[in-house]
């Protein structure tokens, strides 16, 4: 059953007459108060329940336009001449007024705000990250159309915004995604929008991956590369922040494995973690360790006036080089288990 609310703001106007014939503008609105295009307002005559025609010079049914105004022409002082105009939106009746002109049209332009709103859905992961690029579908048995939207995707906010849907009726959302790794990712939900209920939420099944990186001495590692993978390929890769913090998001369950890089190489990994839910690796210590020297003279002087390029050598090969023209060298993060 759909409810049917009424409010009319209502304004007395000089009647335009062609003979006996007026034009009548109605305003329809949603419940926003915005103009409601595509509203069907029709007139019928209240002794028979007859629709009023179109010939004569009377205009009985019109479409509201982008203005949501429809501008019927009705004859006006008449006996008989008692109408109800009725407004239908989707396939709904919506809206019943009468009007009475057998005297003289009191008004020539009413408005209707009917209950319809615009439906908000969001689309969020498990840990209420938002779901960019989510497909919707939309659906009412009770609506005409029953298909509302077809894979519309979600914006960046994980929402996509439904226009102008008749309020009281129940709503099927079915949402689709495609996840890293190319895995479909499905949910719905069913919804009953009112006026005090316009937000449909659907959480799919997708799961954060996050973790922090320290060196050897406790540090946190700023801008270590962090790859994940999957039955062998990397799927996505993420530098750690100013905090050694690290998350993947959007991930559907399954087995993942981690690599960890300073700059181009590999110095650590982690293999088999199962994601079924939120999962926070905390803290992971990597084996590594930054690497600076004081270069001095022979009597224990700073080492200053010369451009200087020293090598660090690991298994008889050049492991990284770096050049100074201070007494001060600085190699950065360096692997920890290794003499050189």
């Amino acid at each position: 059953t759909v409810g049917v609310a009424l409010v009319l703001l209502m304004s007395v106007q000089t009647a335009h007459a062609d003979g006996n014939i007026v034009s009548v503008t109605i305003t329809v609105q949603n419940g926003h108060g915005e103009p409601l295009p595509n509203a069907n307002v029709t007139a019928y005559y209240r002794d028979n329940s007859s629709k009023v025609p179109n010939t004569g010079g009377r205009e009985g049914s019109k479409i509201t336009g982008s203005d949501g105004k429809a501008v019927l022409k009705l004859v006006n002082g008449t006996s008989g001449a008692s109408y109800q105009i009725k407004v239908t939106y989707m396939g709904l009746l919506l809206n019943v007024t009468n009007f009475d002109c057998e005297t003289k049209c009191s008004l020539t332009s009413f408005s209707v705000k009917l209950t319809v709103y615009h439906l908000t859905i969001k689309v969020l992961s498990n840990a209420g990250d938002p779901v960019q690029g989510a497909k919707l579908n939309v659906t009412s048995s009770l609506t005409n159309p029953n298909t509302i939207a077809t894979n519309q995707p979600t914006g960046s906010d994980g929402t996509l915004v439904v226009r102008n849907l008749p309020a009281g009726i129940e709503y099927s959302i079915a949402v689709s995604y495609t996840a890293v790794g190319n895995v479909k990712v499905t949910g719905s939900t069913t919804f009953t929008l009112s006026a005090d209920s316009r937000i449909a939420e659907i959480r799919l099944p997708l799961y954060r991956l996050s973790m922090r990186v320290q060196d050897m001495d406790g540090n946190a590692i700023s801008g270590a590369t962090v790859e994940l993978l999957k039955d062998g390929g990397t799927l996505l890769s993420l530098n750690s922040g100013t905090d050694g913090s690290v998350a993947f998001k959007l991930l559907p369950g399954g087995t993942y494995s981690l690599r960890f890089k300073i700059g181009s190489e590999q110095v650590d990994e982690r293999r088999d973690l199962v994601l079924s839910g939120d999962r926070d690796l905390g803290i992971l210590t990597l084996p590594v360790r930054k690497l600076s020297l004081l270069l001095r003279s022979l009597n224990d002087k700073p080492l200053t006036g010369f451009q200087l390029t020293v090598k660090l050598i690991y298994g008889g090969s050049d492991y990284r080089s770096a050049g100074t023209s201070t007494d001060k060298i600085d190699f950065g993060y360096v692997r920890a288990d290794r003499d050189y």
